[in-house]
Order: C-alpha cells, then sequence, then structure tokens
C-alpha cells in the first residue's frame, strides 16, 4: 500500500482500517463475553477468584473493544495523516468560531 494518497482518500482509509479494527475487536469481545466463565479455570481453582474473573469479564471485553481501535490509530504513518487530517479540520472550526464570535449579531 503506497502511502502517497491525496487528502480526500485519507477518510476512507481511516474508516476501513478503523472499521476493520472494529470487527475483530468485537469478535475478540463476543469470545471473552461468552466463556467468561471458562477463562478463570485456565489459571485458578479457586472459586470466589472464579466469579471475580467471570464478573470482570465484561470490563476485559470493553477493554479488548477499545484496544483495537487504539492500535490502528497509533500506528506510524496513519496515526500521521489522522493527526493531520484532524487538524485541518480542528483549524477549520477555530475559524469559524473566530468569525462567529466577531461577527455583529445585532
Amino acid at each position: 500500500m503506497s502511502w502517497d494518497m491525496d487528502i480526500q482518500e485519507l477518510p476512507n482509509t481511516v474508516y476501513i482500517a478503523v472499521s476493520e479494527s472494529v470487527l475483530i475487536g468485537i469478535l475478540c469481545m463476543v469470545v471473552v463475553l461468552l466463556a467468561r466463565n471458562y477463562i478463570a479455570f485456565i489459571f485458578t481453582s479457586d472459586k470466589e477468584m472464579q466469579e471475580a474473573v467471570s464478573n470482570l469479564a465484561y470490563l476485559l471485553g470493553a477493554s479488548m473493544l477499545l484496544n483495537s481501535v487504539q492500535q490502528v490509530l497509533s500506528d506510524g504513518k496513519l496515526w500521521r495523516l489522522t493527526s493531520t487530517w484532524v487538524a485541518i479540520t480542528f483549524l477549520e472550526f477555530l475559524s469559524a468560531v473566530f468569525y462567529v464570535s466577531k461577527r455583529n449579531w445585532e
């Protein structure tokens, strides 16, 4: 994949990369949630600890989903392209706020 792209192609690239990562994160989250009652058996035989792990499986599943997106966005070149795109959008927003605040609305 070439990283020489127009700024118009950037949103599509980000959407595709993040969408794939979200799908993988959802799959991992579903596996964790379906196996929440059995995950602790790998690590401990204590019933109380198994219940605690089962209760925390929801947090683990949500963390896996969020971390799957974070890994894509923090990747080197894609992160720089995304931050550039966000910076441009943010500058447009600031210029609009400045224009609206300086305008005489009466």
